[in-house]
């Protein structure tokens, strides 16, 4: 129950970073369009529709998705860190932090621009929304301000999953088991844990490289550069 509970609590600790942090802006959000809609009923002396109001409410919040996952993300770093310090001071024979060359993060760039283009590319040319349909969740997330994107979805987001799924439980994972298996186990919940399908192949998929870019490179920077490469 240790090791599971050791494995598993640091997802816990991510998604209720994003949890958390998706309640704080829907409630901000809510408030907000909902004084409009006020205002608005007021200054044409009539009630607007509840239709139309909730049309708006959503709207606003799919807007904001890419802002609040960037936010929760850098939110939950400083605790993430942490976790990774106590396992580098507990844990030494299981580390995974050495010092490579700088040529090795530039490697590590150039894999997630890579895999970004052939994993695309794969999935476009199987069609795979229409077995599945579209994801009207990912144009949202990839539908507004380009440096906004970059920022929360090419820099922040990967920065704080690498620190819990490579960082705390890819690395936690090969205390007990072995590099294989590990990223394979590792990989699926990576892609599970995005929620739909299409996303969640995509992320099993580029799980398996990030995993063994952590494992051979050694370092949690390189599949960080990874994964930001493929988001960006």
């Amino acid at each position: 129950f240790f090791k599971l509970w050791r494995i598993v609590y640091p997802l816990g600790i991510h998604y209720g970073m994003l949890f958390f942090v998706t309640l704080i802006g829907m409630i901000i959000i809510s408030i907000g369009v909902g004084a409009e809609y006020a205002i608005d009923s007021t200054m044409n002396n009539s009630f607007l529709s509840e239709v139309l109001l909730e049309n708006e409410l959503n709207n606003a919040l799919m807007k904001s998705v890419t802002v609040l996952t960037g936010l929760a993300n850098l939110c939950a770093c400083p605790l993430l860190f942490l976790f990774i310090y106590l396992d580098n001071k507990k844990y030494p024979l299981g580390k995974l932090s050495n010092k490579p060359h700088a040529a090795t993060f530039v490697l590590a760039f150039l894999i997630g621009l890579l895999f970004c283009v052939i994993g695309n590319n794969l999935l476009i040319s199987i069609r795979i929304e229409e077995f599945f349909g579209p994801q009207e969740n990912l144009s949202y997330l990839y539908g507004g301000n380009l440096f906004v994107e970059i920022l929360m979805i090419g820099i922040l987001a990967p920065i704080g999953e690498e620190l819990a799924f490579r960082g705390l439980m890819y690395r936690r994972m090969r205390d007990y088991m072995p590099a294989w298996l590990s990223i394979v186990l590792s990989s699926l919940i990576f892609g599970v844990y995005h929620g739909n399908l299409i996303q969640g192949i995509y992320a099993f998929i580029l799980g398996l490289v990030l995993a063994y870019v952590y494992e051979k490179f050694q370092n949690i920077i390189a599949p960080i550069l990874v994964h930001a490469a493929a988001n960006t």
